[in-house]
């Protein structure tokens, strides 16, 4: 976060009610400027219970904060990532 922090970005998630057994999150960067970007991500409830739905909320925030800045881990098979968060920030 301290990236965006430190050019005037802030960072805002929250999660909308479903009836489809589903989260829905809304990812929001706002620029000290006023202009801002947001998107909307779904991802299933694989577990229902206390524990499946934090590690959905854990994976689709850290997913959809990495698809909103272009930032995505190295590949599993150790192949770097294509894109550095250091060029863009």
């Amino acid at each position: 976060k301290k990236p965006l922090n430190d050019n005037g970005i802030a960072l805002i998630q929250s999660l909308s009610p479903s009836d489809d057994n589903k989260l829905h999150l809304t990812t929001r960067l706002i620029h000290s400027s006023g202009e801002w970007i947001e998107d909307t991500a779904v991802c299933p409830i694989q577990k229902q219970d206390p524990q499946g739905l934090g590690s959905a909320i854990s994976y689709i925030r850290r997913y959809s904060l990495s698809a909103m800045c272009a930032v995505y881990a190295d590949d599993d098979d150790g192949q770097s990532a294509a894109l550095n968060a250091a060029d863009y920030l």
